[in-house]
């Protein structure tokens, strides 16, 4: 609706202050249009962020859904994690040690949901990548490393222990492949610990043997320990059992679990969010919620990334309304508040009130005429102001007075008032009735006088009838007295300057 020659104008009146270039928010605008791009090649269809939201509500909630569909379904997911990680990993550029913190959690529990979901490998596996990749060891700490299973990092430090490390693996994997039974298993580590304990260094002896028990780290490398010595086929409750006072809304050990509901309620804000689209959500309504939630916290910070989020809920029209009768306008804003309204199907009409009324109470009266001659709905108080400006400019700005505009009370004042005094038409009594009713002509006299002496052929006929009129009618006008005397005053002393120019 704007014109681009207005936005071009606006833009070199006043350049735009740009918000503070925050990382996190360019996370949270990247992470919508991956969130979009999944939709939409799921769904097949290119519509606004609701309709695109309830058609992925339906598939995932068929409970028809092929096994080819819920194998596609899971290939999206886990793309849509590689495109967020990579997302996260452009982002962790930033200098805000807060913001890198954050990050980093987001993209470890991402890792993890991402190994999880693949389960091509053992849970020993998925964990031992999982903790290297987050959880970076120095090459110095060979206790974590040989406890971890990281046998290369163990061999740099001491590479005599090459072939201690080797039997060992050996046995481990094929009990891990399940290729040989406890007992075989069991005969194969005491030869080992015959062979080898002795050899090796104090550092290394009970953890390589599958005696260590570790306390002072992470719940994380503890189950790692547990599941590559000894117990390669414990079942992760089995090896959790050894791992006492994990806390219950640990978010790992709930991705771990696939406690889904227990997952989104320890989550917050994109976190949530994101883990409604990597597992089915909770519900239709939980995660409108999240959707809300998150663009809640960004509307101080950026309103338009903000409205983006709300679009994917029932509640985009109100925080949209509400945005429109708080935010500073200007055309920019209008501009952008316009598409977003054009593209969610949003009722425009408090928009449209709230743009007309920055126009006016900006002076900016052409670029408002253009805009009311183009919408239906527009707030505006006539003011001395602006009637005088549509009179005094009237042969310029006549062509936006369309219809609708025209049956606006202010509108027929002015055109009666250029029809009497700048056209010097004979006005009908209902003309004469309409002008001299309106609060506006005690301050237009200046401006009658200005047309009629411009016009002395017509001015004086003009100016005769409006005196008798306001004689003949006084006790009918809705006038106040002093503003009557006033009128009558000043068409006299129009009538008698008239006549001297004219002798």
């Amino acid at each position: 609706m704007l014109l681009f020659e207005t936005v071009s104008q606006y833009l070199i009146k006043k350049k735009q202050e740009d918000l503070p270039n925050s990382p996190m928010i360019m996370f949270y605008s990247i992470t919508l249009k991956s969130i979009n791009t999944f939709l939409k090649v799921i769904t097949n269809k290119n519509g606004n962020s609701l309709c695109l939201i309830r058609e992925y509500l339906d598939i995932i909630e068929n409970v028809n859904m092929s096994s080819l569909k819920e194998k596609e379904l899971n290939n999206y997911r886990l793309n849509l994690i590689e495109d967020l990680r990579l997302v996260i990993i452009t982002m962790l550029k930033t200098n805000d040690k807060k913001e890198k913190s954050l990050l980093k959690q987001y993209h470890s529990i991402l890792h993890l949901i991402n190994l999880t979901m693949r389960r091509k490998t053992s849970l020993y596996s998925i964990i031992n990548e999982w903790l290297n990749t987050n959880h970076f060891l120095e090459d110095d700490e060979i206790e974590l490393h040989a406890m971890r299973g990281n046998f290369g990092k163990v061999l740099m430090k001491y590479p005599n222990l090459r072939e201690c490390i080797e039997d060992l693996c050996v046995f481990e994997n094929r009990f891990r492949e399940g290729k040989i039974f406890r007992s075989e298993y069991e005969t194969h580590k005491f030869k080992w610990k015959k062979k080898y304990f002795n050899s090796i260094p104090n550092e290394l002896k009970y953890i390589l043997s599958g005696e260590y028990t570790p306390n002072n780290v992470h719940w994380t490398d503890r189950l790692c320990y547990y599941l590559a010595y000894n117990n390669n086929k414990l079942t992760f409750e089995e090896a959790l059992s050894k791992i006492p006072g994990i806390d219950e809304n640990d978010i790992l050990m709930n991705i771990l679990k696939k406690n889904i509901k227990k997952l989104s309620e320890v989550s917050k804000d994109w976190l949530n969010l994101v883990i409604q689209f990597l597992y089915s959500p909770v519900s239709r309504k939980d995660l409108f919620d999240i959707f809300n939630s998150v663009g809640e916290k960004l509307i101080s910070q950026d309103w338009q990334l903000s409205l983006d989020y709300f679009a994917f809920t029932a509640f985009a029209f109100y925080h949209f309304d509400n945005l429109c009768n708080s935010i500073d306008m200007n055309p920019i804003v209008f501009d952008s508040l316009h598409r977003y309204a054009l593209k969610n199907n949003l009722d425009k009409k408090n928009l449209f009130k709230t743009y007309s009324n920055y126009l006016f109470k900006n002076k900016n009266y052409l670029l408002l005429l253009e805009f009311m001659s183009s919408c239906d709905f527009y707030d505006v108080k006539f003011d001395f102001e602006f009637v005088e400006y549509l009179i005094k400019n009237y042969e310029i700005v006549k062509s936006h007075f369309n219809e609708k505009f025209c049956e606006l009370k202010e509108v027929k004042y002015i055109l009666c008032f250029i029809k009497m005094f700048k056209h010097q038409e004979e006005p009908t009594s209902e003309e004469l009735y309409f002008v001299f009713d309106s609060p506006f002509t005690s301050y237009l006299l200046g401006l009658m006088y200005e047309f009629t002496r411009n016009s002395k052929k017509h001015c004086g006929r003009t100016i005769s009838k409006c005196l008798d009129f306001l004689y003949e009618k006084e006790k009918d006008l809705n006038i106040k007295k002093d503003v009557l005397n006033l009128y009558k005053s000043e068409f006299l002393k129009f009538l008698c300057m008239l006549n001297k120019e004219m002798i």
